[in-house]
């Protein structure tokens, strides 16, 4: 027996045999050594192991195990014949089997069980197949198992884990391609649930590996979006900022270039609003007037409540262009101005020439224009509206 438990796992890679087997299976299932008997296996030819006699005793998960790693040319009837040797039940098999990607054996075991059985298979210790795929990022062996799952136990499986879900949070770890598979196949009414299961586990994993693709697609959910906003206004944002940064320049962009505002709720707009204040980034600053000429956000800035709201914020970041932009856009620089020269110490002629110079580039830019901002529609289509009703556009989501 060779012990590897006391040793540093660079022992175990310099071993012939112990090399083979991958970081992820050897924590998985061994942790600790290799057996005289589990070496022999990994050392015979695959016609000569199905001759030899099982000494009792053994992990018959690890022995299998160490055949299919030390055999990487052996047919996947050879390996079940083995397991069957064995006598590892095919639960165990298939667990193995997904920990190791091993798709062709899975997908011949599957093939020889009835519909009945191979969901009684994929289902045992709750789905654990499953989430271990979604952990390992394999998107062919996952499409396997939702081909293969009963259709009214799939939503069963996605849901799997604890906490819920958990498949989809291991996804969110490891490939971009899988969480959107998973999106597509979860029920429209779970999938809210899915996404804040284990308090947004799978967006804070994305957050945490820096995956910008997989980042930006969670943040297109306004959950997740509201999520990373109120934890930018509490200041625990901290993460997420540079995502969040991102995802925001790219929907202004979007906004401009096509006029299509998101169907997000008064509430959501004014939790992107109020975010953005907090961060009051540089990059950031040419996107306020657009997001302020937002109907739900001008909505909410001209009701007093809402005014103080965002004005206090605003005054709290110190940055002058950003006051003058709100105080503009509600028209209350004529109420404020006073006490705006005093907390600045300037001149009112000062701020006031501050103000037409804000004016002005307002006017210029195509996204704004003060008599016009873009509102949605029951009907889910994007309308520029100004004062005159002959000037309407409809832009179609």
């Amino acid at each position: 027996m060779i012990n590897f438990y006391s040793d540093s796992p660079e022992t175990r890679k310099a071993h012939p045999q112990g090399s083979l087997i991958p970081d992820h299976i050897w924590e998985e299932f061994f942790s600790d050594y290799l057996s005289e008997w589990q070496i022999k296996l990994m050392q015979e030819s695959i016609s000569s192991i199905m001759t030899l006699d099982i000494p009792r005793n053994i992990s018959r998960i690890r022995s299998w195990i160490c055949v299919v790693v030390s055999h990487q040319e052996a047919e996947a009837s050879d390996l079940i014949a083995f397991a069957k040797k064995l006598g590892l039940k095919d639960s165990d098999l298939l667990r193995a089997a997904s920990s190791l990607g091993h798709m062709p054996v899975i997908s011949l075991l599957l093939s020889q069980h009835s519909s009945e059985v191979k969901t009684a298979l994929i289902a045992k210790s709750n789905y654990a197949c499953f989430i271990r795929a979604c952990e390992l990022g394999n998107i062919d062996i996952v499409n396997l198992l939702l081909s293969s799952v009963d259709p009214l136990k799939k939503q069963e499986m996605l849901a799997a884990g604890y906490p819920n879900y958990s498949g989809f949070t291991a996804a969110c770890c490891s490939s971009l391609a899988l969480v959107k598979k998973i999106l597509e196949e979860v029920e429209i009414s779970a999938r809210s649930k899915m996404l804040s299961a284990d308090n947004f586990a799978g967006l804070r994993e994305a957050c945490f590996s820096k995956h910008v693709e997989l980042i930006n697609l969670l943040l297109n959910y306004p959950e997740c979006l509201a999520f990373v906003a109120k934890k930018i206004i509490n200041r625990e944002g901290g993460r997420y900022e540079l995502s969040f940064q991102i995802f925001i320049k790219q929907m202004v962009k979007s906004l401009k270039r096509e006029g299509q505002c998101l169907d997000y709720s008064e509430e959501l707009w004014v939790l992107i609003l109020k975010s953005m204040i907090k961060l009051h980034r540089t990059n950031l600053m040419h996107d306020f007037p657009v997001m302020l000429n937002i109907e739900q956000v001008k909505k909410y800035i001209t009701q007093p409540e809402g005014f103080e709201d965002i004005y206090t914020l605003a005054c709290a970041t110190d940055n002058l262009y950003l006051i003058l932009l709100v105080l503009i856009v509600t028209n209350q620089l004529e109420h404020h101005i006073d006490k705006l020269a005093q907390n600045k110490i300037q001149s009112i002629s000062t701020l006031q020439d501050r103000a037409i110079r804000i004016r002005q580039a307002l006017e210029k830019d195509s996204a704004w224009n003060t008599n016009k901002f873009f509102i949605n529609n029951a009907d889910n289509s994007v309308v520029e509206t100004s004062q005159a009703p002959s000037t309407v556009k409809v832009f179609k989501k």
